[in-house]
């Protein structure tokens, strides 16, 4: 199998461009694809979320920490939840318990996720891999000082050892 020309991994810096917004950075990674290229990832991927929207570094949830770029599983399943999400929408309008149908769905998804990429063939899983390389330029250059720092056992056995100490449970009745 064989892609045509997808230029994503080359640097790019501050200088080239400003980020001032993060939908300019993007559309410049997603400029860098080739014409017959993002037509094939058209083709072969159904997208149910826009590409641009894919790309874009996930949401920090945590406040404080910078998120992790995203593998292709990750955006794989961010896609199948749109898909999901439409079809639910369409067919039942989910009005009636958000709160807990929300966590039912992210198990569900994932269980389904998981499934369905072990399926996929190859050529998808390729065009995926493509899409991570688009994502995580966009990534370094929305978070050009991200380094991964993984937390160690050791550092969650002492938190865990610590925190009934710490915080006595009859503190707050």
């Amino acid at each position: 199998m064989h892609f045509h020309h997808f230029d994503c991994k080359k640097s790019i810096s501050f200088k080239q461009i400003e980020t001032t917004n993060h939908q300019e950075t993007i559309n410049y990674v997603i400029s860098s694809i080739d014409q017959p290229t993002l037509e094939k990832i058209k083709q072969t991927v159904v997208l149910y979320i826009p590409l641009h929207q894919l790309i874009a570094p996930s949401k920090n949830r945590r406040g404080y920490q910078i998120p992790k770029p995203q593998n292709s599983f990750v955006l794989y399943r961010r896609n199948l939840c749109a898909s999901i999400n439409k079809t639910n929408d369409a067919t039942n309008n989910l009005a009636n318990n958000k709160t807990n149908n929300a966590t039912n769905n992210f198990k569900f998804i994932s269980k389904e996720a998981a499934k369905n990429w072990s399926k996929e063939s190859n050529e998808v899983k390729q065009l995926y891999e493509l899409l991570v390389d688009c994502a995580k330029q966009v990534h370094n250059i929305v978070y050009p000082y991200y380094r991964y720092k993984p937390k160690h056992k050791y550092y969650f056995k002492v938190k865990s050892s610590l925190a009934p100490h710490l915080f006595p449970k009859n503190l707050y009745t």
